[in-house]
This record gives C-alpha cells, sequence and structure tokens, in this order.
C-alpha cells in the first residue's frame, strides 16, 4: 500500500545535518506492517515532480518483519540543498517484477539557524 507522508516543518528537516527518515510499509489494509524481508527499497528526492534525482539512497531494513526500513542522510547529501524550498521523494521497492511505490509526499528543507 502507497502511503503519503509530507515532512513539514514542524518535522524538522534542515540543510546539511546528518537525517533519519523511519518508514513503514503497510500492508493493503492500512493497519499492518508488510513483512518486506529481501526487499530492494529506494528513496529519491527530486526539485519538481517527476523531475531527476538530487539525491538517491538505499533504505535499511530495520526491522523488515515489521515494514520498518530506515533511509539515512549524512549532511553531505543535504548542504547543496536549496533552503525554504520544497522538494518531492518517494520510497520505491525495486526489485526486478516487484516495482511499487511505498510512501511518496514533499519535503521542506529548513536553513540551520547558526549555518553551521
Amino acid at each position: 500500500m502507497s502511503t503519503h507522508a509530507d515532512i513539514i516543518v514542524t518535522d524538522g528537516f534542515f540543510r546539511a545535518e546528518d537525517k533519519d527518515f523511519v518508514f513503514t510499509v503497510l500492508q493493503s489494509n492500512g493497519i499492518s506492517g508488510q513483512n518486506i524481508t529481501g526487499w530492494t527499497i529506494t528513496f529519491r528526492m527530486a526539485t519538481t515532480l517527476g523531475g531527476a534525482a538530487v539525491i538517491t539512497k538505499s533504505a535499511t531494513l530495520t526491522t523488515p518483519a515489521q515494514g520498518i526500513c530506515t533511509v539515512t542522510l549524512a549532511s553531505a547529501d543535504t548542504s547543496a540543498l536549496s533552503v525554504d524550498t520544497t522538494y518531492y521523494y518517494d520510497l520505491r521497492r525495486t526489485d526486478s517484477g516487484s516495482r511499487a511505490e511505498l510512501a511518496y509526499g514533499t519535503i521542506l528543507v529548513q536553513e540551520t539557524y547558526t549555518n553551521g
């Protein structure tokens, strides 16, 4: 099941910071976690809807039996992002023959208060 989840100001995502995004992939009932053991999952961020990716990362299957995976962004990944800008992201299963959109939404990148 694909989940729409925007990452907004109150989520506190700042340029040039290390950030972990934890996702739970749900079964079709929208409640229970989907077993994602053995899946290949990719996170992508773009400046426009359907645009070329500015960040692409593989997700770590944190607790696969419950559908939980983590995407880790390093400060080096986010330091060139434009601040006060909305990006688009998706989380996809990329296994051959099983490609699926698992989560999608927008991400608002904020400037650090001290630019440090």
